[in-house]
């Protein structure tokens, strides 16, 4: 995964440990399925099945959350974790053909959770992507400050006084 605009400087570094990690975590495993190649998508949601995850072998995915767009995937991420869940609206999209090799999802997290080493990987797989999108969050919100002086605050337009 690769957020869109400035990155901070440890970004690079961490990008790479878990891009390789998808690979440790789905090594031993057969995949559920031939390779699927999914042309120019707005959604890939609409095209691929929801009870496999996927990982990504050629091509670039684009992540938009509540239609904009804020990182993107590439060959190594693990795309399909994001269900069952209330979250914020994320659609994932391509502007070129993908190549995706499809494992079966219940397979996946049994084969994860059968070996230690793998669970805690996985974990550190999740806490990795938060840690990336935590951060472009940062960035993103305006710093908000509110002072502790007794002042009040109106809106624009707002009536400040009555005759």
């Amino acid at each position: 995964m690769y957020l869109l605009g400035e990155q901070p400087a440890y970004a690079d570094k961490l990008i790479s440990r878990l891009q390789a990690m998808p690979a440790t975590l789905l090594a031993g495993l057969e995949p559920s399925g031939e390779p699927l190649v999914i042309e120019e998508s707005a959604d890939l949601g609409q095209a691929l099945p929801g009870n496999q995850l996927f990982l990504i072998e050629q091509g670039l995915v684009n992540g938009l959350i509540d239609g904009r767009p804020l990182f993107y995937m590439q060959e190594g991420d693990l795309l399909g974790l994001r269900q069952g869940v209330e979250l914020p609206s994320c659609r994932f999209s391509s502007d070129e053909p993908v190549t995706l090799i499809p494992y079966a999802r219940a397979a996946v997290f049994k084969h994860i959770y059968a070996d230690e080493e793998r669970q805690e990987l996985f974990v550190q797989y999740l806490v990795g992507h938060t840690a990336l999108l935590s951060s472009a969050l940062a960035q993103l919100k305006q710093v908000d400050v509110n002072p502790a002086t007794g002042f009040q605050s109106f809106a624009t337009g707002e009536e400040l006084i009555q005759q």
